[in-house]
């Protein structure tokens, strides 16, 4: 039997290859024509797949090739489709043009509506008129192929032709449109995924015999023992599994807060406001940005003014001068007021932005001096990350940090750790 399995850069490349079919892989971009083949399978469960550059969550990135595709399939005459549902991946969105940072997520089961539409596109239209009803919902479930149990995160509702269940629930994972077009939601992914099974049991492969319920029952030799070993094994590769997502889970928050050495505008601003909720015990989310300040802070002992930058060139005399503005702006209303702060202003910035952080210039002297004149202090993104994460392992506390930032004027640099404020003006060294 003639399989093409087409994917997102042929990831599933070697994926099946232990299993006795003549393969050929292509990537979502450069499918060959489906009547070369007995089965075509198109698998969606690429993470990758699932992005889109715009500020929307209704299309992805690769949609040409979807709807590429979609033409392929309503000319194939003989060969059958099989269409892979994508497990409850992030969907990200609103990206950066220049890179791969997504600055939006939104999971696939609080988007399923148009995560649907999305792989409805590539269905023929006369087909799509009779399944208009179909739609997919969210629950994790196991389905049994041959002796094993394969993961799936959505079923499908409103369908007729039922080629698969659920363990125990009943829900079905897949479901066949036509003759020759078929729907699962199974991972096919999973470590115990074997395609020959699957073909089986959907009676796509007729070469050999499926086997009866009743035979699988038939205990022989060492059969419990392989059932029961299975089923352990199974069970830790859950474990690992849920472990692995806990670990990408950790990765994309740490990526996150490192966004802050490359990126500007709103989304420096959210990490800065994030870490700076954390490491000065303070809420930002009453800030109103009046196109003035990018923050105000009080604390009992010191009122935080300051200003937030991502840019290409070191940093300038006018970002300088800039935050100066503010500052004596806000002690104007204050005396206008008749109150009195002990105000201290912050320049927040991430210079040489495009630039890895080894190629990146020092920060001129001139500008350091003109931030003591101005009793301000200079804080390097890079900087703020590594007080964020002294502050998470617990090196440093709220308290000094805010005495740091308080009793300290010109660039503040991270070097060797101190616990006491430092006496040079320009510097406090950690």
């Amino acid at each position: 039997m003639k399989i093409q399995i087409i994917s997102y850069n042929c990831d599933c490349k070697n994926l099946f290859d232990k299993e006795d079919y003549d393969f050929t892989y292509t990537s979502l971009s450069s499918p060959q024509s489906f009547d070369m083949f007995d089965v075509n399978i198109i698998s969606l469960q690429n993470p990758y797949i699932w992005r889109n550059k715009e500020n929307s969550a209704k299309r992805i990135d690769c949609m040409n090739d979807i709807e590429s595709i979609k033409t392929i399939v309503a000319g194939t005459h003989n060969a059958i489709t099989i269409i892979v549902y994508p497990q409850n991946y992030d969907f990200k969105y609103y990206g950066s043009y220049a890179g791969s940072k997504y600055y939006k997520t939104i999971k696939i089961k609080d988007n399923l509506d148009y995560v649907n539409n999305i792989i409805m596109s590539l269905i023929t239209d006369n087909i799509y008129a009779m399944v208009s009803g179909l739609s997919l919902v969210f629950e994790n479930t196991v389905t049994c192929i041959g002796t094993k149990k394969i993961p799936a995160a959505f079923y499908f509702d409103h369908v007729k032709q039922i080629l698969t269940f659920s363990k125990d629930s009943e829900k079905p994972t897949t479901v066949a449109l036509s003759k020759n077009l078929i729907l699962t939601s199974l991972d096919i992914k999973s470590l115990s995924f074997t395609l020959n099974d699957f073909l089986q049991q959907i009676n796509v492969d007729k070469s050999k015999p499926a086997l009866p319920k009743w035979v699988e029952n038939y205990n022989f030799l060492d059969d419990n023992d392989q059932k029961e070993a299975i089923a352990n094994y199974q069970d830790k590769i859950q474990e690992i599994q849920l472990q692995i997502q806990e670990a990408e889970k950790k990765l994309e928050s740490n990526r996150f807060f490192k966004s802050a050495l490359f990126t500007n505008g709103d989304n420096l601003v959210k990490i800065v406001f994030n870490i700076l909720e954390r490491i000065l015990d303070c809420d930002l989310s009453g800030f109103q940005d009046e196109k003035r300040e990018d923050f105000l802070i009080k604390k009992d002992s010191v009122t935080f003014i300051g200003e937030i930058k991502g840019v290409s060139s070191n940093v300038k005399s006018e970002h300088i001068s800039q935050l100066e503005v503010h500052y004596q702006s806000y002690l104007d209303e204050l005396q206008a007021q008749g109150y009195k702060e002990n105000v201290k202003a912050l320049l927040i910035i991430n210079p040489f932005k495009q630039k890895p952080i080894d190629q990146r210039d020092e920060i001129h002297e001139n500008q350091v001096q003109l931030a003591i004149r101005n009793n301000s202090l200079i804080i390097l993104t890079e900087t703020l990350l590594k007080i964020f994460e002294k502050f998470s392992r617990g090196k440093i506390n709220s308290q000094k940090i805010i005495e740091i930032f308080q009793h300290n004027t010109g660039l503040l640099n991270i070097t060797v750790f101190n616990n006491s404020v430092s006496s040079n003006n320009d510097a406090y060294k950690i």
